[in-house]
Protein backbone atom coordinates (compact mmCIF):
# COMPACT_ATOMS: atom_id res chain seq x y z
CA UNK A 1 0.00 0.00 0.00
CA UNK A 2 1.46 3.87 -0.93
CA UNK A 3 2.70 5.21 2.09
CA UNK A 4 1.91 8.70 3.39
CA UNK A 5 3.56 11.54 2.26
CA UNK A 6 6.51 13.09 4.72
CA UNK A 7 5.79 13.44 8.19
CA UNK A 8 5.77 15.90 11.09
CA UNK A 9 7.49 14.57 14.01
CA UNK A 10 4.68 16.51 15.65
CA UNK A 11 2.20 14.35 14.39
CA UNK A 12 3.28 11.11 14.82
CA UNK A 13 2.76 8.51 18.00
CA UNK A 14 3.73 5.22 18.65
CA UNK A 15 2.79 1.98 20.45
CA UNK A 16 5.80 1.07 23.04
CA UNK A 17 5.53 -3.33 23.16
CA UNK A 18 6.57 -5.08 19.99
CA UNK A 19 7.24 -1.50 18.26
CA UNK A 20 10.33 0.39 20.28
CA UNK A 21 11.11 -2.40 22.82
CA UNK A 22 11.16 -6.04 21.81
CA UNK A 23 8.88 -7.35 24.18
CA UNK A 24 7.90 -10.76 22.15
CA UNK A 25 11.50 -11.70 21.58
CA UNK A 26 12.30 -10.87 25.60
CA UNK A 27 9.20 -13.26 26.17
CA UNK A 28 9.94 -16.14 24.06
CA UNK A 29 14.16 -15.70 25.47
CA UNK A 30 12.38 -16.02 29.16
CA UNK A 31 9.67 -18.91 28.50
CA UNK A 32 12.56 -21.34 27.16
CA UNK A 33 15.45 -20.06 29.38
CA UNK A 34 13.66 -20.53 32.63
CA UNK A 35 10.31 -22.22 31.91
CA UNK A 36 11.89 -24.56 29.07
CA UNK A 37 9.20 -24.26 26.35
CA UNK A 38 11.53 -24.04 23.52
CA UNK A 39 11.73 -23.91 20.30
CA UNK A 40 9.48 -21.47 19.48
CA UNK A 41 10.22 -17.62 17.06
CA UNK A 42 8.22 -15.07 16.68
CA UNK A 43 6.97 -16.39 13.34
CA UNK A 44 4.91 -18.98 15.68
CA UNK A 45 3.07 -16.23 17.12
CA UNK A 46 0.42 -15.92 13.99
CA UNK A 47 -1.98 -13.94 16.37
CA UNK A 48 -2.09 -11.28 18.87
CA UNK A 49 -3.36 -13.27 21.90
CA UNK A 50 0.12 -15.81 22.20
CA UNK A 51 -2.21 -17.90 24.20
CA UNK A 52 -3.97 -19.01 21.25
CA UNK A 53 -1.09 -20.01 18.86
CA UNK A 54 1.48 -20.98 21.63
CA UNK A 55 1.51 -24.34 23.79
CA UNK A 56 2.12 -22.33 26.77
CA UNK A 57 0.11 -22.17 30.03
CA UNK A 58 -2.06 -18.72 29.55
CA UNK A 59 -1.37 -18.50 33.84
CA UNK A 60 2.31 -18.41 32.81
CA UNK A 61 2.18 -16.33 29.54
CA UNK A 62 0.14 -13.65 31.39
CA UNK A 63 2.93 -13.96 34.39
CA UNK A 64 5.50 -13.18 32.08
CA UNK A 65 3.91 -10.49 30.40
CA UNK A 66 2.80 -8.78 33.63
CA UNK A 67 6.62 -9.00 34.95
CA UNK A 68 8.02 -7.24 31.64
CA UNK A 69 5.19 -4.69 32.39
CA UNK A 70 6.37 -3.66 35.66
CA UNK A 71 9.89 -4.15 34.67
CA UNK A 72 10.95 -3.46 31.11
CA UNK A 73 15.07 -3.63 31.81
CA UNK A 74 15.62 -6.64 30.81
CA UNK A 75 13.77 -5.93 27.48
CA UNK A 76 16.10 -4.57 24.29
CA UNK A 77 15.29 -2.29 21.88
CA UNK A 78 13.81 -3.19 18.34
CA UNK A 79 16.52 -2.44 16.24
CA UNK A 80 16.86 1.41 15.35
CA UNK A 81 13.98 2.42 17.75
CA UNK A 82 16.55 4.23 19.88
CA UNK A 83 18.66 6.24 16.91
CA UNK A 84 15.15 7.64 15.38
CA UNK A 85 13.75 8.58 19.10
CA UNK A 86 16.83 10.51 19.82
CA UNK A 87 16.19 11.76 16.46
CA UNK A 88 12.31 12.88 17.60
CA UNK A 89 13.46 14.12 20.94
CA UNK A 90 15.99 16.51 19.70
CA UNK A 91 12.94 17.96 17.34
CA UNK A 92 9.30 17.36 18.98
CA UNK A 93 8.05 15.79 22.29
CA UNK A 94 7.52 12.19 21.18
CA UNK A 95 4.60 10.31 22.04
CA UNK A 96 4.16 6.63 23.17
CA UNK A 97 0.33 5.62 23.72
CA UNK A 98 1.03 1.98 25.39
CA UNK A 99 -1.79 -0.01 26.36
CA UNK A 100 -0.36 -0.59 30.07
CA UNK A 101 -2.34 0.83 32.93
CA UNK A 102 0.69 2.76 34.23
CA UNK A 103 3.97 4.20 32.24
CA UNK A 104 6.84 4.48 34.82
CA UNK A 105 8.65 0.97 33.73
CA UNK A 106 8.38 2.79 30.07
CA UNK A 107 10.26 5.84 31.59
CA UNK A 108 12.59 3.74 33.04
CA UNK A 109 13.24 2.31 29.68
CA UNK A 110 13.70 5.23 27.85
CA UNK A 111 16.45 6.54 30.82
CA UNK A 112 18.22 3.02 30.31
CA UNK A 113 18.44 2.62 26.64
CA UNK A 114 18.45 6.36 25.11
CA UNK A 115 21.57 8.49 25.42
CA UNK A 116 22.19 10.50 28.49
CA UNK A 117 21.92 13.58 26.41
CA UNK A 118 18.41 13.09 25.35
CA UNK A 119 15.90 14.74 28.07
CA UNK A 120 13.52 12.14 28.98
CA UNK A 121 11.02 14.67 29.75
CA UNK A 122 10.70 15.82 26.25
CA UNK A 123 8.61 12.56 26.05
CA UNK A 124 4.91 11.84 26.44
CA UNK A 125 3.86 8.85 28.28
CA UNK A 126 0.53 7.73 28.22
CA UNK A 127 -0.81 4.64 29.39
CA UNK A 128 -4.26 3.98 27.95
CA UNK A 129 -4.80 0.59 30.10
CA UNK A 130 -6.37 -0.53 27.15
CA UNK A 131 -5.51 -1.14 23.27
CA UNK A 132 -9.08 0.16 22.71
CA UNK A 133 -8.33 3.50 24.82
CA UNK A 134 -5.59 5.12 22.30
CA UNK A 135 -7.78 7.04 19.92
CA UNK A 136 -8.73 9.80 22.93
CA UNK A 137 -4.82 10.32 23.82
CA UNK A 138 -4.02 10.98 19.90
CA UNK A 139 -6.90 13.90 19.58
CA UNK A 140 -5.62 15.29 22.75
CA UNK A 141 -1.69 15.48 21.19
CA UNK A 142 -3.28 16.51 17.75
CA UNK A 143 -1.34 13.39 16.10
CA UNK A 144 -1.90 12.28 12.65
CA UNK A 145 -0.46 9.22 12.13
CA UNK A 146 0.16 5.95 15.10
CA UNK A 147 2.44 3.43 14.57
CA UNK A 148 1.54 0.27 16.22
CA UNK A 149 1.91 -3.70 15.88
CA UNK A 150 -1.61 -4.64 17.03
CA UNK A 151 -3.94 -4.33 13.41
CA UNK A 152 -7.48 -4.25 15.59
CA UNK A 153 -5.91 -1.12 16.95
CA UNK A 154 -4.74 0.36 13.95
CA UNK A 155 -8.13 -0.68 11.93
CA UNK A 156 -9.88 1.34 14.64
CA UNK A 157 -7.90 4.29 14.56
CA UNK A 158 -7.96 4.63 10.18
CA UNK A 159 -11.84 3.96 10.98
CA UNK A 160 -12.01 7.45 12.83
CA UNK A 161 -9.49 9.41 10.16
CA UNK A 162 -6.29 8.45 12.03
CA UNK A 163 -3.70 7.42 9.47
CA UNK A 164 -2.44 4.09 10.94
CA UNK A 165 0.99 2.46 9.98
CA UNK A 166 1.18 -1.21 11.28
CA UNK A 167 4.91 -2.38 12.54
CA UNK A 168 5.73 -5.63 10.73
CA UNK A 169 5.08 -8.39 12.84
CA UNK A 170 3.64 -12.20 12.20
CA UNK A 171 0.90 -11.45 14.04
CA UNK A 172 -0.61 -8.94 12.00
CA UNK A 173 -0.03 -10.32 8.72
CA UNK A 174 -3.02 -10.73 6.52
CA UNK A 175 -5.41 -9.05 9.63
CA UNK A 176 -5.41 -5.93 7.43
CA UNK A 177 -5.22 -3.58 4.48
CA UNK A 178 -3.66 -0.45 6.04
CA UNK A 179 -0.34 1.04 5.11
CA UNK A 180 3.16 -0.95 6.77
CA UNK A 181 6.58 -0.45 7.82
CA UNK A 182 8.82 -3.54 8.79
CA UNK A 183 11.51 -1.69 10.57
CA UNK A 184 12.70 1.30 11.84
CA UNK A 185 14.40 2.44 8.92
CA UNK A 186 11.05 2.99 6.97
CA UNK A 187 9.36 5.00 9.81
CA UNK A 188 12.92 7.05 9.75
CA UNK A 189 11.99 7.68 5.62
CA UNK A 190 9.04 8.82 6.23
CA UNK A 191 9.83 11.55 8.56
CA UNK A 192 10.15 14.87 7.35
CA UNK A 193 13.33 16.14 9.80
CA UNK A 194 14.03 19.47 10.23
CA UNK A 195 10.89 20.98 11.57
Amino acid sequence: MKMPPSISPLEIGFDFDCVIADTAGTFLKIVCEEYNYCGYSLEDIYKFDITQCLNIPSELVMDIFSSLEHDSSRVPPVSGAVEILTKLAQQSHPTIITARQKTGSVGTWLENNLPASVDIDAFRLIGSGSHDDKLRHIHEFDLRYFVDDRAETCETLAGEGIDSIVFDRPWNHGRHNLKMVKDWKEINRLIRWGE
